[in-house]
């Protein structure tokens, strides 16, 4: 995929969960394909969908996804 400025860690609290791919994907009402493509940072989710990704997992939208190192530093200086 492209190199995003924006990375996640779905997976890890997903998987830390014991949560299934699939299950996550149908209660948030993604398909699988879509959360994979998510988790890898493919590409970002949308507002609602990084929403309801947290939402699932139980934490912040903040735990899930991050602006890389060096993006902040540019912004921040």
């Amino acid at each position: 995929g492209m190199n995003l400025a924006v990375t996640n860690r779905i997976k890890e609290i997903r998987t830390t969960q014991k949560h299934k791919q699939v299950d996550m994907a149908i209660a948030v009402g993604a398909s699988t394909k879509t959360i994979s493509n998510i988790e890898r940072g493919y590409y970002p989710p949308s507002l609602e969908t990084a929403l309801r990704l947290a939402c699932y997992l139980k934490v912040p939208v903040e735990d899930l996804f991050q602006l890389d190192e060096k993006t902040q530093e540019l912004i921040q200086n």
